[in-house]
């Protein structure tokens, strides 16, 4: 299980921290994988946890890459929102959901 509240931390900088969380959320996602469907380097996509500004564009084809709105990556209510629609399949998905509501939801009070 991964660690949701020290991937936001390491994010804290970020304008789409929640990006971070959801790719280690997501099993078939990677953030390797996310820098070729946008067609931008690994370096690109890691400077965005440091405070670069993603452009629109590399927005919009993050939030098709997660099969995700747009607004779940720069919004701590919309990401909450999403996080509570999501159903587990097994036991294991459905305590990643539950770390996630507890260590970051609560967090930013939503």
């Amino acid at each position: 299980m991964a660690n949701y509240d020290k991937i936001i931390s390491e994010s804290e900088k970020s304008k789409v921290p929640f990006l971070f969380v959801l790719v280690a959320f997501k099993d078939d996602k990677t953030l390797s994988g996310l820098s070729k469907h946008i067609g931008i380097s690994r370096q690109a996509v890691h400077g965005w946890k440091g405070g670069s500004t993603p452009s629109s564009t590399n927005l919009i084809a993050a939030a098709e890459y997660l099969d995700t709105p747009l607004k779940v990556l720069t919004s701590s209510s919309a990401f909450c929102e999403y996080i509570e629609t999501l159903k587990a399949e097994d036991e294991i998905s459905q305590k990643n959901i539950n770390q996630i509501s507890q260590q970051i939801c609560t967090r930013f009070g939503s």
